[in-house]
């Protein structure tokens, strides 16, 4: 795209709606210079708050004129009217879209995108053609959802807490961190390059196809909230139970869950299971499993679904039916990510009760845990989840190193020519979380000095309570460069202090 030449005049026709010359993607631009603008639009309720929000980051912008502040004024004021009179159709399209997506999979719509159909079913003029195929999806789509309505749930939503925390941590659900969501098809490297054997990768397609949910990656939150979905999914599974979840009950199922979920909170979570339903996921996976040895050679496997099915209810009523659940939703097939990485073995698991965070302290010389929680937020809940997962990576390699240890122990009892060596020289994971690197991605970008000195105290509280109740967890020290402080090295064997 073309670099847009600011000048002094007191509109640019680039950013000017009512001119033959406005430029969508130009406008966007300029406004975007402030990563905040990505959730300005959001609603007709929050309308007045685009505006506020509109203005002051116009008026930020110090390296522009006061005309072009001005201009960028006066072109957000007809777009923003604009807005709101598309909202009502906007949000009944976002409403009705996973029911349209899920009606597109049928083998008349020959495997069309919503766009796709939408062009080849309008007049010269815009207007639906009856009959055609958008008109068919369309008017599928609301009977389905009328449908939900009227049904409602068919068993009343039982409590489901979840005795393991499940992490899939697999090339697909690392490669989803990255932007890889409406990247186009790319092979995705699944099994990497070693000795003689060559890097093996499957043919992937992440595509998410809808306007309110903006993101060319999932969030560390999101892949927080993922987690807590499977591992609730997996209990249901286990206790014969419907898999029906709503935000609060996820909240509980997440890092730092405990206590009673804040209404942004189950915002967050309800617009990221939203975004779950939305996310459709294709990898042929094929090679891979068959140099896995979990397929013949002459079977395939094509993983081809949203990353997750589940039919929303509205309102739904507790077991007891004293209380009724507002966003509660029904899953209705096994999340892709989990089918994924059950088959590979590629995932990781913790007791649940490390996901409930207390503050520890000394107690007449004694640490002990207390009862007292850990406040949260959600990018709290992302570090901690992060830290989760860190750990458990960095434990299983732990594990593997000694296994190599005690092996190369024993080739020593016979060759006295080898040296011995300490068990870091046979991990493959670095066991330091440098905090620039976590707090980069988990979002923390741009952090004042005190901000980060609160954060990294944050990452002191969670590993402090690993260490009192995560009996693999032996401890952790600071790593510095200088005066500064820069990550923590964690600790499982008394050697790693030693060194």
């Amino acid at each position: 795209m073309e670099d847009i030449k600011v000048d002094i005049e007191p509109v640019n026709p680039k950013l000017d709606p009512s001119s033959p010359e406005f430029d969508f993607r130009a406008w966007k631009e300029a406004v975007q210079l402030n990563k905040q603008a990505e959730s300005l639009i959001r609603g007709a309720e929050n309308l007045k708050r685009l505006f506020a929000q509109l203005v002051q980051l116009t008026t930020s912008f110090q390296d522009y004129s006061e005309g072009i502040k001005q201009s960028l004024q006066k072109s957000i004021r007809p777009l923003a009217e604009a807005i709101k009179e598309m909202l009502p159709a906007m949000e009944e399209f976002y409403a009705l879209e996973p029911y349209i997506l899920e009606e597109l999979r049928k083998p008349e719509y020959r495997g069309l995108t919503i766009a796709d159909i939408i062009e080849e079913s309008c007049d010269s003029e815009g207007e639906t053609i009856e009959g055609s195929l958008w008109d068919q999806a369309l008017n599928a789509a609301i009977e389905a959802r009328e449908a939900d309505r009227k049904k409602g749930i068919a068993n009343p939503i039982q409590p489901i807490s979840p005795a393991y925390h499940t992490m899939p941590n697999n090339a697909l659900m690392n490669i989803l961190m990255q932007p890889s969501i409406n990247a186009g098809a790319f092979d995705m490297p699944v099994i990497n390059a070693k000795g003689k054997r060559k890097e093996t990768t499957a043919y992937t397609m992440i595509e998410l196809d809808t306007l309110p949910i903006v993101g060319d990656r999932l969030t560390e939150y999101e892949r927080q909230v993922s987690d807590a979905i499977i591992s609730l999914w997996i209990e249901a599974n286990n206790k014969n139970m419907p898999p029906v979840i709503y935000p609060e009950m996820v909240y509980r199922a997440m890092p730092g869950g405990s206590g009673k979920a804040s209404p942004q909170q189950k915002g967050a979570i309800t617009k990221t299971i939203e975004k779950f339903r939305r996310l459709h996921v294709k990898v042929d996976a094929t090679d891979e499993f068959r140099k896995r040895k979990i397929i013949e050679d002459d079977e395939t496997m094509v993983f081809d679904d949203f990353y997750i099915t589940a039919r929303h209810v509205e309102k739904a009523k507790t077991k007891n039916g004293n209380k009724t659940i507002e966003n509660a939703y029904l899953l209705t097939s096994e999340p892709i990510i989990y089918s994924y990485c059950k088959l590979t073995k590629q995932f990781l698991t913790v007791p649940s009760k490390l996901l409930e965070i207390k503050k520890v302290t000394n107690y007449n010389g004694k640490i002990i845990t207390t009862n007292q929680l850990v406040p949260m937020t959600p990018q709290r809940q992302a570090i901690t989840g992060y830290l989760l997962r860190r750990i458990a990576v960095m434990y299983r390699d732990n594990e593997a190193a000694k296994q190599k240890k005690r092996s190369y122990d024993r080739k020593r009892k016979t060759d006295k020519t080898l040296e011995d060596k300490p068990i870091s020289s046979f991990r493959e994971q670095s066991h330091t979380i440098l905090f620039e690197t976590l707090f980069e991605d988990v979002g923390l970008t741009g952090q004042t000095k005190q901000e980060a000195y609160n954060q990294r105290e944050f990452v002191y509280q969670v590993l402090d309570f690993f260490v009192q109740n995560d009996k693999r967890v032996k401890g952790y020290k600071e790593q510095k460069k200088g005066r500064a402080i820069t990550g923590v090295q964690i600790i499982f064997d008394t050697q790693d202090v030693q060194e």
